[in-house]
């Protein structure tokens, strides 16, 4: 008897296990909680931003001539209006790229914060209007929210073909 028990108990702890690891699969499928493997060719594909209800932006004018500016174009403002630029931390490429845009807003006359900050608070700023631009990985904007973001994609270039990514 005390032997059929234990076995009884070790089949039970071992299905435990064995459900276990496929609940835990089947929410990391729908949830998109496991990180995938990237690809070493793969160019990334970020969105840069300017969200409808930022209020640093809500004057049309202002907005047309921060477009001007992020296009490479000879825009100029006066009075030095501040914008804030926010883009996702851990990413050097996109940190770069944010750096060069903010020197180029910079020069335009714009007056430019530029915060980093995790994937989920860079989506809640954007949403809520406290972001004026965002650069982010297209992983982070879901795609019913692109649109009312304003947002457009980049492909930034990846790594050269000799050297591999961390």
């Amino acid at each position: 008897m005390n032997k059929k028990h234990c076995a009884a108990v070790a089949a039970a702890l071992i299905l435990i296990a064995v459900s276990g690891l496929g609940y835990r699969a089947s929410l990391d499928a729908v949830s998109g909680a496991s990180r995938k493997r990237r690809h070493g060719r793969e160019d990334p594909v970020y969105l840069l931003g300017l969200p409808l209800r930022s209020k640093g932006l809500a004057d049309s004018a202002l907005r047309a001539a921060v477009r001007a500016a992020l296009n490479g174009k000879t825009a100029r403002v006066s009075g030095s209006p501040r914008l804030r630029l926010t883009c996702e931390g851990g990413d050097a490429p996109l940190e770069r790229f944010a750096g060069a845009l903010k020197k180029q807003l910079e020069d335009a006359g714009f007056r430019v914060v530029l915060s980093s900050c995790s994937s989920t608070l860079l989506r809640s700023k954007a949403l809520a209007g406290q972001s004026d631009i965002f650069i982010a990985p297209r992983r982070t904007i879901l795609r019913s929210d692109i649109e009312r973001l304003s947002a457009i994609p980049l492909h930034l270039p990846g790594p050269p073909e000799g050297r591999k990514r961390p």
